[in-house]
Parts: structure tokens; sequence; C-alpha cells
């Protein structure tokens, strides 16, 4: 019946907002974590980054792998790989130690660079403020902007 199919369709949606609110959830959640582990685990004093070998301390990161075995499989092939080796107290392969361990968090000194972007029109000081800036939505949104201004002005000159 009509009502049956409403309600079913009904359903159905309130289902697809159910899994989008979860996996929503899921990703702040994760998020948290990995802001609590940044700030609780990955001090360099920490017996975890000990100069010795092997290093303690891996990160594997699945967030890319949702929806997709084949990524998830290698990934988990690398990990028995990884504690294949600890167990046997032999060598981790280079290309598994630089893909998945945890670099240690000594920073180093800043250099206190004044830097200014021409597509903002603004100021940042050091190297560290200036890399986000460049990553930031806003500035590669306004870079674009800048862009398509530029082409469109350059349009208008010529004719076209």
């Amino acid at each position: 019946s009509a009502s049956t199919i409403s309600s079913q369709q009904e359903l159905d949606s309130l289902r697809e907002q159910c899994i989008e609110q979860l996996k929503t959830a899921t990703k702040q959640y994760a998020r948290k974590q990995n802001s609590w582990f940044k700030q609780k685990w990955r001090d360099p004093k920490s017996p975890l980054f000990a100069s010795e070998s092997p290093p303690r301390l891996f990160e594997i990161d699945i967030t890319e792998h949702i929806g997709n075995p084949d990524k998830w499989k290698d990934t988990m092939e690398d990990v028995n790989s990884i504690i294949d080796h600890l167990e046997s107290h032999s060598e981790i392969p280079e290309n598994l130690l630089t893909k998945y361990r945890v670099p240690s968090q000594d920073k180093p000194k800043q250099e206190w660079q004044e830097y200014f972007c021409e597509e903002c029109q603004q100021k940042l000081i050091g190297s560290l403020q200036w890399e986000q800036h460049c990553r930031s939505k806003r500035h590669k949104k306004r870079r674009q902007s800048n862009r398509k201004r530029k082409k469109r002005k350059l349009n208008e000159q010529t004719g076209s």
C-alpha cells in the first residue's frame, strides 16, 4: 500500500541520516583521540622515543581505507610484518619504518622570518604559520578566486 511505501522511504531516509551522523561522530571522536595521543604520548622524553632500535611507536592511519578492502589488506600485512620483526628482534625493513614510524617530536627552532601572502594580503610570522596558512582552505579559495578574476580581466582586455 501507499502508506507502507512512504513509511519505508521515510525509514530508508532516516537510516541514511543516522549512518551519516554516525560517520561524522566517529571521525570527530577519532580526531579527539589523535589529539589526546599527540599531547600525552608523543612527548620526546617518553621511553617510546628512545633512540634505541627498533622504535617502539608506530602510527597506523586507516581512515583512507574505508570502503577499500585492498588497502586494508595491504596495511594489515604491513602491521603483521612489523609485529613479526619486533617479536623476533630482527630489523624492521626501512620502507615500513618510513611509512609507519612516529617521528620524535623534538621541534626544530623556528626561524622568526616574516612572510606576506599576496593572495590574502596577510602578514605571517614564522615558517610554521606560513605553511599552515598556505594549506588552509581560506587561502586556497582566495587563490582560486584571484586566478579566476585575473583570467576574466585578461579575457576582457583581449576582447575574447
